[in-house]
Parts: C-alpha cells; sequence; structure tokens
C-alpha cells in the first residue's frame, strides 16, 4: 500500500494487467494535430463511460487543450447487487459508518491514470500543464493518482466533483503539495454526502496542499451544474491558460 508514482504504476499494471479500461474518448473539437499544449484528464462517475462527459469540452471550448475522457473496466459492483457496469474500483456500500475500501481497484485505476499522464508527457505536453478532473468515483481516482504520483514537477491541478478523498490515495508525494485543487459538491447531494466532501478538503488541507477551493452548490444532489461550469472553466483558464 506504500507504493506511489512508477513503482506503484509498474506493481498495479502487473496485478491488474487483465482489467481492461474501455474506450479512451476524445473531446471536441479535437486540436488539430498536435497542436494543444496541455491536456485534461477527466473520469467520469459509476456506471457511466468516457462519452457521458466529453459534451463539457465541447461547452467549454478552450482549443488548446486536449479533452481525455477514459473508461473504466467493467467490474462487478458489490453495491448494486454484483451486477457488472464502468467501475473504477468496487463499492460496498453509502453507509459512512462501513469503512471496507478496495484499495487494490483504486491504485490499479489510478496506476492507469498515471499512464495516461505519462501518454501525454511523451507527446510533449508538460506535466505542469497536465489536469486530472472526475466526478463521483471518478473524482476518487482523481485524488488518488495526484496525491500519489512522484514526479518532480507536479501536474497543473486536480478538479475533483461530488466526491470523496479515499484512504488509498495516501500517503501523499511531495510534489503535490503545490498543486491547485478546485473541489466542488452539491449541498444536497444523497448520494456521495455534502459532508463527505467537506470533510475530505479538510482532510487534503491537513495533508500540507494549501491551494485548495472548495466551491458549495445550493440545492444541487449528485450532478453537474451551469455554475459549476462556469468554475472548472474559470479554474482551467488559471491553471492551463493558452
Amino acid at each position: 500500500g506504500g507504493l506511489s508514482g512508477d513503482a506503484l504504476v509498474a506493481a498495479a499494471l502487473k496485478g491488474g494487467g487483465a482489467r481492461r479500461y474501455g474506450q479512451l474518448v476524445e473531446g471536441h473539437p479535437v486540436p488539430e494535430g498536435d497542436k494543444h499544449t496541455a491536456s485534461v484528464i477527466w473520469m467520469h462517475g459509476l456506471g457511466d463511460s468516457g462519452f457521458g462527459w466529453a459534451p463539457v469540452a465541447t461547452q467549454l471550448n478552450m482549443p488548446h487543450i486536449k479533452f481525455l475522457y477514459p473508461t473504466a473496466a467493467v467490474l462487478p459492483v458489490t453495491l448494486n447487487m454484483g451486477m457488472e457496469m464502468p467501475s473504477w474500483f468496487d463499492l460496498y456500500s453509502l453507509d459512512p459508518k462501513d469503512e471496507r475500501e478496495d484499495q487494490e481497484g483504486i491504485l490499479a485505476s489510478a496506476a492507469y491514470v498515471m499512464t495516461l499522464v505519462e501518454n501525454e508527457v511523451a507527446k510533449g505536453v508538460a506535466r505542469n500543464r497536465i489536469v486530472l478532473a472526475g466526478f463521483s468515483q471518478g473524482g476518487a481516482i482523481s485524488y488518488t493518482a495526484a496525491l500519489r504520483m512522484t514526479a518532480d514537477q507536479p501536474l497543473a491541478g486536480v478538479i475533483a466533483l461530488s466526491t470523496w478523498l479515499p484512504r488509498a490515495a495516501l500517503p501523499v508525494s511531495d510534489a503535490v503539495k503545490a498543486t491547485p485543487f478546485l473541489v466542488g459538491h452539491g449541498d444536497a447531494d444523497p448520494v456521495v454526502l455534502y459532508e463527505w466532501g467537506a470533510k475530505s478538503v479538510d482532510k487534503v488541507k491537513e495533508l500540507g496542499i494549501t491551494n485548495v477551493v472548495f466551491k458549495s452548490y445550493p440545492g444541487m444532489q449528485h450532478d453537474f451544474c451551469p455554475q459549476e461550469l462556469q468554475d472548472v472553466a474559470a479554474f482551467l483558464k488559471a491553471t492551463l491558460p493558452p
């Protein structure tokens, strides 16, 4: 459980190599040729796919950024009576008192996301021009991948929406402490409770990450709203300017 960065990627790929991730969807407009100077890798929630969030790229309309929407592997989900669906890791319960966590699954998916980051770096995108984003279960993966990444150069930012900080995200690498975080949560969320999101932000700050903005959306349930889209746009303009 103490592995990070390259060691985590190597171990997870060895152990979870049989896990078949779904389609990696590109957002539109796709930057022409290799003209993008920045990348956003955005993870969906339980039962969704990369296609579910791809329209956000069109709404944001930032042609210098390549938006990538990976799709989780199809797994049986305990919470849903063992039904198979795209899931970044197994979920056992939504009861706050139930502390079980699929750490192996979380780390395997975080390692997969780290390989997507390395693919972008190999194409010439600087690490400090890459943002990880995610909604719900995907946000838990964006937290974990970002906090566990050990590269010398920090990421440009992390966007965590309607989500929580898994225990598998710890320990935190020093490289992440300068990374800006945007965390958003609806205060009427019946699925991932608002309180979980707020406590996660407190924990992130305790870990020594100081640049954390927490946005609350009154009346919003487990969802995404126009104001949140505006806040994401402002965050990306600040962290990934043209």
